[in-house]
């Protein structure tokens, strides 16, 4: 939703004055965003999905009914 609204001050030549992260700029540019682009906005959530892609999360959540 926000987009839309920075995208229709943009087309109206109307000036913003509010600070974007690197992720919502990427979004509205339609660059790809990555893991690193989370870190700005929530670091707690950065270091769980870090976590998760770099560690066998088998240790640490099992399969129910699993070996």
């Amino acid at each position: 939703f926000a987009g839309y609204l920075v995208a229709k001050a943009i087309l109206q030549g109307e000036h913003i004055d509010g600070h974007f992260s690197h992720a919502f700029l990427c979004n509205i540019l339609e660059l790809k965003t990555g893991l690193e682009d989370i870190k700005e906005l929530s670091p707690c959530i950065y270091n769980s999905l870090d976590f998760i892609l770099n560690n066998d999360i088998d240790e640490v959540f099992p399969h129910p009914g699993g070996p």
